[in-house]
């Protein structure tokens, strides 16, 4: 028993060294994965859970993706460990969100882009609202309160109030739907219209929305069926 428990601790303490040198250059995903486990479960050999989540979902990748209940159906991991997971994933968006900023959205593909990695990963309904310059830089984008439930719930007197204080001139909204068509649904149509109408004496142009929907995305305005 002490004879594995020293192998276990020179196995993580020689991970540590090339993690240190070369960063996950080199690591396999199981590795990877081993190393993660070990900042929460410093005392068990992690190699065989990790082989087990690969095994499961079947990728580093839809791992760090998968939400707590569908991680706590594997052996091995608790809810510290599933906890830890999920909040790893959550550290990745916002890091990657940092790197968004100023970013120009003046193409569609430019928009396509910014807002699949904004909201690709997003497991939940939400829509969002880049605000940006006349240049068409983001100044900042910000999740629309209630577009999670449904359009037409949205508040659009408090979508004003969300933009007084960026001084932004032009917007252009996101819809993340985890489910239905791959395409526009007449309801967000009608919105996305209805807003231009309500925005316009404000003088607030409304550029583009972009729907993203089983990784799917789609622009409202290169979208030839509207």
């Amino acid at each position: 028993m002490e004879k594995e428990k020293h192998n276990h601790a020179g196995h993580r303490e020689r991970m540590k060294q090339r993690l240190l040198l070369s960063g996950f250059s080199g690591f396999s995903e199981c590795e990877i994965l081993e190393f993660v486990l070990y900042q929460v479960q410093p005392r068990i050999d992690t190699k065989q859970v990790a082989y087990r989540l690969l095994e499961t979902f079947g990728s580093l990748q839809e791992v760090f993706k998968a939400d707590y209940d569908s991680l706590m159906k594997v052996k091995g991991i608790g809810h510290t460990s599933a906890e830890y997971i999920c909040h790893l994933w959550k550290l990745q968006s916002v890091y990657c969100n940092y790197n968004l900023e100023s970013f120009c959205l003046r193409s569609v593909e430019s928009r396509q882009v910014y807002f699949m990695k904004r909201l690709g990963n997003v497991r939940q309904d939400m829509m969002m609202m880049a605000c940006l310059d006349d240049r068409m830089r983001v100044i900042e984008c910000k999740e629309i309160p209630n577009s999670a439930h449904t359009i037409p719930e949205t508040d659009l007197l408090e979508m004003i109030k969300m933009l007084i204080p960026v001084h932004c001139n032009q917007i252009v909204l996101a819809v993340k739907r985890s489910q239905g068509m791959t395409a526009f649904c007449q309801e967000e149509i009608q919105f996305t219209k209805r807003l231009r109408e309500y925005f316009h004496p404000l003088k607030i142009k409304i550029s583009d929305m972009i729907l993203i929907v089983r990784g799917q995305v789609i622009s409202f305005e290169s979208d030839t069926r509207l």
